[in-house]
């Protein structure tokens, strides 16, 4: 029973505010993965990784300080370009690196960096831009079509018209060891559960 300093009214309200809290208040599961730790490098693969696998990252670039017509990358907010970079495999694409802003020598340290399936003779193309509010310039566009050899030297190195320098890291595929008892099983398309709980 309610306390008398209550009245009707105000015993309601109390009624419906824990009612609706008892409703909200919820647990949330995050989903589970097996969990993997690193290979020691210059350790053997068993089973090793599929031909067509490949580890990609941008290493990084080096852009003139003017386009080829000899103006300023930008007008305003800095004269350096606001470069990023696309990454093709046929016509697609793979991925793209956030725009590193008003740099001549742009490394993408936050860039994606992962194993992608590349079927044997398909090309791969590198596209770098200048981003823009309006429209992004292109920089570079190099079409690698040999890929697959040139990937396995680990570092590929382009020179474009522009005479900016792209380079492209592609060592061996990452890969990693599961525990020998996973801590968990769970369906690879299941996404986080969500169940009541009490608010205690």
């Amino acid at each position: 029973m309610l306390p008398r300093l209550f009245g009707p009214f105000a015993s309601r309200l109390l009624l419906a505010s824990v009612g609706a809290t008892a409703l909200a208040c919820t647990a949330v599961y995050p989903e589970v993965a097996t969990p993997a730790r690193a290979v020691p490098a210059g350790q053997t693969l068993t089973p090793p990784p599929p031909d067509d696998l490949f580890f990609i990252r941008i290493q990084g670039a080096t852009i003139p300080e003017t386009t080829r017509d000899g103006r300023k990358w930008d007008a305003v907010g800095g004269s350096a370009p606001d470069p990023f970079v696309k990454v093709l495999a046929g016509d697609k694409e793979l991925f793209r690196t956030p725009t590193q802003p008003n740099t001549l020598t742009p490394t993408w340290p936050d860039g994606p960096r992962a194993n992608y399936r590349i079927p044997k003779g398909t090309s791969v193309r590198l596209e770098l831009w200048d981003s823009n509010p309006i429209n992004n310039h292109p920089i570079c566009v190099k079409l690698i079509r040999a890929f697959a050899e040139e990937a396995r030297r680990g570092v590929i190195d382009l020179e474009c018209d522009s005479g900016a320098k792209l380079s492209m890291s592609s060592p061996l595929p990452s890969a990693a060891r599961t525990y020998s008892r996973p801590s968990a099983s769970v369906n690879a398309s299941s996404r986080s559960q969500v169940a009541p709980a009490s608010c205690m």
